[in-house]
């Protein structure tokens, strides 16, 4: 996050600093939800294809299936994870002041 506090300039005319600190809060809740599906995508489709290789080495039939709790908790669990990293970048960010950010560009 530590790029997108630095390169967020210029910053909009009027905001609270609680305001910019909750835009960056969202911004990285919504991309960690993001990663958290395409990591379920690609954990599926990864099970998928080493059950579809192993058995005709030998291996016995795999069976690939998710718990029904498992898909809501890994991407809450994505959430609350970029909602938690963001928070150092975003009090940071609801601290610089506008003017010198913008005249630093």
């Amino acid at each position: 996050m530590r790029p997108t506090v630095i390169d967020r300039q210029p910053w909009p005319i009027g905001a609270r600093r609680r305001d910019i600190a909750s835009q960056f809060l969202v911004e990285s809740a919504i991309v960690a939800f993001i990663g958290g599906a395409a990591g379920v995508l690609l954990g599926y489709w990864a099970a998928t294809g080493i059950a579809a290789v192993a058995t005709p080495v030998g291996f016995p039939q795999l069976p690939v299936a998710f718990a029904s709790w498992f898909v809501p908790v890994a991407l809450g669990g994505g959430a609350v994870t970029g909602l938690v990293a963001a928070i150092v970048p975003a009090r940071r960010a609801a601290q610089l002041d506008p003017v010198a950010a913008l005249a630093a560009e």
